[in-house]
C-alpha cells in the first residue's frame, strides 16, 4: 500500500488504484484542520488508520480538528485518547 499526501488529502492506494482517502482542509497559521471526508474502497479498518495517520502527521501541541464527517466524529467518539486533539467547542462530543 502506497500513501500519498497532497494539499488536502491523503490517500492510500494499491497497484495504483486508490483504496482510501481522507479529505482535509487547514485554516493557516493556526494549528486548525477540518476533516472533510473519509472514503474507503472496502477495507473498513482503514478508517481508523486513516484518522490516525493524519493525526500524526500535523500532531502538535495546539492541534485542533474538526470532524465533519459522520466517520469522523464516529471516531473520535470510539477513541476517547484523541479527543484532545479536537477543537475546543466540540472537545466534549
Amino acid at each position: 500500500m502506497e500513501t500519498i499526501w497532497n494539499e488536502n488529502e491523503l490517500i492510500y492506494q494499491d497497484s495504483d488504484k486508490m483504496i482510501a482517502n481522507l479529505g482535509f482542509r487547514h485554516f493557516s497559521p493556526s494549528s486548525l484542520y477540518v476533516i472533510e471526508r473519509v472514503w474507503v474502497k472496502d477495507d473498513q479498518s482503514l478508517k481508523i488508520k486513516l484518522i490516525q495517520d493524519f493525526i500524526q502527521r500535523f500532531k502538535a501541541a495546539d492541534l485542533q480538528i474538526i470532524p465533519l464527517w459522520p466517520e469522523a466524529l464516529e471516531f473520535f467518539n470510539h477513541h476517547p485518547e484523541f479527543n484532545s486533539y479536537l477543537a475546543k467547542p466540540l472537545h466534549k462530543i
